[in-house]
């Protein structure tokens, strides 16, 4: 799970820090770099167990490249219309999971939960002509967090402290650093204080230190490369979601594209036979007349068909349903799997929803992800959602501290001024008050325009910021707020 992102030079992201909860909620108009941000995780999720080089071309190619059917690798580097950034850094902070399993099936024990990897590439300029690969590694550390330091932010975010202590009791000590580096070398650690340590060149690595790690010698960095490994980016396509399955796939989980869907009800259902009343009571939520759900087993032909029982008694297969219905079917799986760990990202959960079934996959997605009122567990996995929208509906509805509103924002150095991005929070929420970065809250003129861009003309003068409410935990939607009701609905005369 993801507590913190500070992303330097990648694509518009000039320099951005971003503070995640178990759910988050990016909204802002189209362009404007919300996807970006996606890109700037699912980059960091490849190069965990890929090459430099093949992580930069797994991501998405600008509308240029896609007609001139070429890629070059300068353009993950933040460009300010005139040249292209030399260097891209990320920080994360994160909390990792108990255990792993390597390679070679070897279980790795991480010898504590909060991490925090650091890594900058250069785009090498000199190599430009005589390789294919440009990427070079300038710095690379994987380090724990100050243990009392981070439970006390967690708590400042909403996390309880019943939660804190579930995911980080009983942790051992561990070293300070398990992966670090200075201008040319980088050093590995083995997590014992004690243990020995192997130093290599920066300059000659391919891929990242992290990608390389196992169980026997480095099982947090072990830990964590699965950690980041597991990072999923939901683009559930009508046409997958509708397939069905060979009875050979019945293990297989549901698929980025929404594939084995059929499969994966299989398997749950064999494990949780009750698991079909919460899915089909999940779904009644979506469709008022949805019976039961279960999947039919053909034994001439070995295919899984997901079938759906209405209240008149008949079933329908699932590919009569609309591509809305589905989505939302496939996430009630998602949420229903507990073999889904780890962050889950969604690019407009909207799509195919009728505006009145909103708050419902809404609520659906924030509980995908952890309750950070209840103790880790079971049933309550380390599960964290992060959403992009550009919809009016989705930003009233959700809960205020869950929202960030990205605008483009600009910059100036010495020598020229530019555009990027930002990702700023409302005001009252504990992304402001618990004082864990200095980013200006969003303005109400413009989380007004972006609500009621229709009837909305005249920025209004700011108010007076309130004191926060005396329950940290009080949820409150978006369009509730005073401000907004205020100007949203004006009373008639």
């Amino acid at each position: 799970m993801i507590t913190r992102l500070k992303v330097k030079g990648f694509k518009n992201l000039y320099d951005v820090e971003v503070y995640f909860g178990p759910f988050t909620c990016i909204a802002g108009t189209n362009g404007v770099g919300k996807s970006n941000l996606f890109d700037a995780l699912k980059f960091l999720g490849e190069l965990a167990n890929k090459t430099l080089l093949e992580a930069a071309l797994s991501i998405r190619e600008t509308e240029t490249e896609k007609r001139s059917k070429s890629l070059d690798i300068r353009n993950i580097f933040f460009n300010d219309g005139k040249e292209y950034a030399g260097t891209i850094e990320f920080e994360v902070d994160l909390i990792l999971p108990e255990t792993a399993i390597d390679d070679l099936g070897q279980k790795a024990e991480a010898t504590t939960a909060f991490v925090s990897y650091h890594l900058t590439i250069k785009h090498n300029e000199e190599t430009r002509n005589n390789s294919k690969n440009t990427l070079e590694i300038t710095n690379e550390s994987l380090r724990q967090l100050n243990q009392t330091d981070f439970k006390r932010t967690l708590n400042k975010i909403g996390f309880s402290k019943e939660w804190v202590k579930s995911i980080s009791g009983g942790v051992r000590r561990s070293a300070s650093a398990f992966i670090e580096s200075d201008a040319q070398n980088v050093t590995i650690s083995q997590d014992q204080t004690s243990g020995r340590k192997k130093t290599l060149l920066l300059k000659s690595l391919p891929r990242t230190i992290l990608s390389t790690a196992s169980a026997i010698e480095t099982p947090t960095a072990l830990v964590c490369k699965r950690e980041m490994e597991s990072w999923r980016f939901l683009q559930l396509e009508p046409s997958a979601l509708r397939s069905a399955d060979d009875v050979s796939e019945a293990n297989q989980r549901i698929q980025a594209n929404g594939t084995h869907l059929p499969a994966t009800l299989y398997r749950l259902i064999n494990n949780n036979p009750n698991v079909q009343i919460t899915i089909a009571n999940r779904l009644s939520e979506l469709i008022d007349d949805i019976f039961e759900i279960t999947v039919d087993k053909d034994e001439k032909r070995d295919i899984l068909t997901l079938m759906l029982k209405g209240k008149d008694g008949n079933f329908l297969p699932a590919s009569s349903l609309s591509d809305g219905t589905l989505r939302f079917l496939a996430l009630s799986i998602i949420e229903a799997d507990p073999s889904e760990q780890g962050l889950i990202c969604l690019e407009e959960p909207e799509n195919g929803i009728h505006p009145a079934r909103i708050p419902a996959i809404l609520q659906l997605l924030t509980d995908i992800s952890t309750d950070a009122l209840l103790p880790f567990g079971a049933d309550n996995p380390l599960r964290q959602v992060i959403i992009n929208t550009h919809s009016p509906l989705v930003v009233s509805e959700i809960d205020d501290d869950a929202l960030l509103v990205a605008e483009s924002t600009p910059y100036k150095t010495d020598e020229r001024r530019f555009e990027g991005v930002s990702f700023k929070p409302l005001s009252e929420t504990w992304r402001i008050y618990n004082e864990l970065h200095d980013s200006t809250a969003v303005t109400k003129a413009t989380l007004l325009e972006y609500l009621n861009p229709l009837s909305f003309s005249q920025p209004l003068p700011e108010t007076e910021p309130r004191t926060l409410p005396k329950n940290p935990h009080k949820k409150r939607r978006v369009i509730e707020r005073p401000e907004v009701q205020l100007n949203l609905f004006p009373v008639l005369v």
